[in-house]
């Protein structure tokens, strides 16, 4: 469902927690979702797990990112990417590189 953030210590940790909230929002709003509904629709069975993310306090598990974006009508690669660079960027950075965002 939800683990802990890897960002500790990252110097963009905020930044990138801003980011990932301000993201998930706009998808869940544009969806017509509440958090509720949304928690519903991915299978949580607790519709905190929802604010908890949108507050940056945890993360999306990879292995769920795919359900989310179905819910939130997102392209699935798309979406797994972003979160990628927001939740994983020194992956990110291996993979893509600095100027791949």
């Amino acid at each position: 469902m939800a683990i802990t953030h890897s960002l500790a210590g990252h110097p963009d940790a905020a930044e990138l927690r801003r980011r990932t909230r301000d993201y998930l929002k706009v998808l869940r709003e544009a969806a017509g979702l509440t958090q509720n509904e949304l928690s519903t629709a991915i299978g949580l069975p607790y519709y905190s797990t929802i604010s908890q993310i949108e507050l940056g306090k945890t993360r999306l598990l990879p292995s769920r990112l795919q359900d989310w974006a179905k819910a939130l009508g997102a392209n699935e690669r798309a979406f797994a990417k972003r979160m990628l660079s927001y939740n994983e960027p020194h992956m990110w950075n291996l993979l893509y590189g600095s100027k791949g965002r």
